[in-house]
């Protein structure tokens, strides 16, 4: 089912049948259908079987079928003038996912909209989007009131009218039609739309189905924000062969509680982060007791992988748990895959990322589109029959990525990604071509970032680069040469750029210089670039130390996790250069050290040292906990 693969990963691949069967072979001609015709097939045998749940909400296949019915019958009625799709703003709960199923059984496309984004980066994307219909809910609606100059229909999911029929539809939609309008990150800056169709996701869902013998009695975990593309896939790939898709809201959740919502739900399948997978196994470390043996696959991925990362899992996972290397794009997701288990020997680094899915063909091009020969790098082509149409509204770009395949097989598709192909077949990604890289698992190219930053006043000239942290998580560091040092303040140039681009591509760090390092060529000497250290960045507030064990012991957490050997508890979080993963590490380290359950929203909401110091305080005064930090009165 997986390709041609070598006999350490066919014998991996014999063990991945479900304990309890049921798996049935996704065959071809169930492609050539409409995702909504899938799914309502699914939905009769499976009636009722957990379709999906998250902490507050649980659907079954029949209520999920019904009540995406009910949201499709209320689409059906706007205009959809050229195929535009239709964009959805909802915080991520299940009323979202049943509304991606509502527009695509009523045969319409829909784009997502991250409400967390900037209002210019939202506008943008509705914008080149052409959606004239916004799918939101009560809490959203005054979010769309910005966009009054757009010619925006709204249809409020929290105002459909209860008597809306939830039977199946009578509409009919050809496997070709289009399905989806993903967004990812342009070389200027501008995100570009990847627009797919029906047919492409069910031969996804075909792909993973059989690759990994997925059965309707795994239940799939889904931690990432319905914002992003593969949060959908993951829901689609779950709900059109008739397992559980089990939401975790990692914002509201928090990363700490991950290991036992794992064994209290009993998933079979998750991927997860590199920076949530290193600090899951953080976790096991101090506490080897979690019974994760109903957890089958663990896919990582994201972020360049360790060899560290292969000895934590055989560490600190059971035997029936098998990890997933692998690579894909949103052009094509799920392209290959690398299946690791308690014996196999991994050749790195670089870590493999796998071989190809069936039907998938991989090539490694030198600059003029030559074929190299084995261990030889160049950039990765992929091809197949399943691509991507292309870039939404962008018939150049696509005619460049997008090319005819010599063998007749499809498209081949210049990821623009670096990587070569081992001597049994094997790929393995060395990079970008074009010094695009992954933040927190999102695609970044750097040159947006470049463009971003240099466009603010007081800079002269920039320069970006990755850097890994402690923990091996790739971060954005910039390099700035200003006009006047005391105009392009750290936390000044964040600030800026926090209104201009979404939060993962804000650098982390910035280095002020007097001159960016240079090659003869002129180009920016990026190997030159020195490492950011560890000092407190100048920003406005003045520095003041702490003054109480409270502040201490939390200063000291917020040390470790942003590397910066001095912080003040009046420094803001934000102008420190944390980010929302580090923010995570800092509450499941606070809860740790202080041994309370406070909610994580007060945490998140605690800015600086000083106001996180009151909430653990507070957290506290009932607590035996709280004797520690005081020396008792002698008599």
């Amino acid at each position: 089912m997986g390709g041609n693969f070598p006999p350490d990963q066919q014998m991996i691949q014999k063990r991945c049948v479900h304990p309890k069967g049921g798996w049935e072979e996704f065959t071809q001609s169930e492609t050539e259908q409409s995702i909504g015709q899938r799914f309502e097939k699914i939905a009769a045998r499976f009636a009722d079987r957990l379709a999906i749940k998250s902490a507050k909400y649980a659907f079954s296949y029949a209520e999920l079928n019904g009540k995406a019915n009910r949201i499709a019958r209320a689409i059906l009625p706007h205009e959809n003038r050229s195929g535009e799709p239709i964009a959805l703003l909802l915080r991520d709960d299940v009323w979202a996912y049943a509304t991606v199923l509502g527009i695509l059984k009523a045969g319409r496309a829909f784009v997502l909209l991250d409400p967390t984004a900037t209002p210019a980066h939202l506008a943008f994307l509705l914008q080149d989007s052409s959606a004239t219909l916004i799918v939101t809910d009560t809490a959203h609606v005054p979010l769309v009131s910005q966009w009054a100059n757009l010619t925006l229909s709204l249809l409020n999911l929290d105002e459909i009218d209860p008597n809306v029929p939830e039977h199946n539809l009578a509409v009919t939609i050809p496997p070709q039609q289009v399905a989806a309008l993903f967004y990812t990150s342009g070389s200027t800056g501008q995100p570009k739309g990847v627009y797919t169709t029906h047919r492409n996701i069910l031969q996804l869902v075909r792909r993973i189905t059989n690759s990994l013998y997925i059965s309707p009695e795994d239940r799939r975990g889904n931690a990432r924000a319905f914002s992003s593309s593969m949060a959908v896939l993951d829901f689609l790939m779950s709900v059109l062969v008739g397992n559980a898709s089990i939401l975790y809201q990692l914002q509201d959740q928090g990363s700490e509680r991950l290991l036992p919502w794992l064994v209290e739900e009993k998933i079979t399948l998750i991927y997860v982060t590199m920076s949530i997978y290193r600090q899951s196994c953080e976790t096991l470390a101090r506490n080897p007791y979690f019974a994760l043996s109903d957890l089958r696959f663990l896919i990582i991925g994201g972020e360049p992988i360790l060899m560290s990362d292969i000895e934590a899992y055989r560490a600190h996972f059971p035997d029936s748990t098998t990890l997933i290397l692998g690579y894909g794009v949103t052009e094509l997701p799920g392209s290959t895959y690398y299946l690791v288990d308690k014996t196999n020997e991994v050749v790195g680094p670089p870590m493999p990322s796998g071989y190809p899915m069936e039907g998938l063909g991989i090539s490694i091009l030198d600059d003029e589109g030559n074929p190299l020969e084995a261990e030889q790098p160049g950039e990765i082509a992929l091809s197949s029959p399943y691509l991507a149409l292309g870039y939404w509204g962008k018939p150049a770009l696509t005619a460049e990525k997008f090319l005819p395949d010599p063998d007749g097989a499809g498209r081949v598709y210049m990821t623009g990604d670096v990587g070569i192909l081992r001597a049994d077949g094997c790929l393995v990604h060395l990079g970008r071509k074009d010094f695009q890289i992954k933040i927190r698992g999102f695609r970044v190219e750097i040159e947006g970032v470049e463009t971003a930053l240099a466009d603010l006043p007081g800079v002269k000239s920039v320069a970006v680069v990755a850097h890994p942290d402690q923990m091996g998580i790739q971060r954005l560091v910039a390099y700035v040469v200003p006009i006047n040092p005391e105009s392009s303040q750290p936390a000044a140039l964040r600030q800026a750029l926090a209104t201009r681009l979404p939060d993962y591509m804000v650098p982390s760090a910035f280095v002020t210089l007097d001159a960016l390092p240079l090659l003869p060529t002129g180009k920016v000497n990026r190997l030159a670039l020195p490492p950011p250290d560890r000092q407190r960045p100048r920003m406005a507030v003045a520095y003041v130390g702490p003054s109480t064990p409270f502040e201490t012991a939390i200063a000291a957490i917020w040390s470790d996790v942003l590397e910066l050997d001095t912080i003040g508890v009046h420094d803001p979080f934000l102008d420190l250069g944390g980010n929302s993963l580090q923010a995570m590490r800092i509450a499941a380290r606070v809860q740790e050290e202080f041994g309370v359950e406070i909610h994580l929203a007060e945490l998140f909401a605690a800015a600086t040292v000083a106001e996180m110091a009151l909430v653990v305080a507070a957290a506290l005064l009932n607590s035996p906990g709280l004797s520690r930090f005081f020396v008792p009165i002698q008599d």
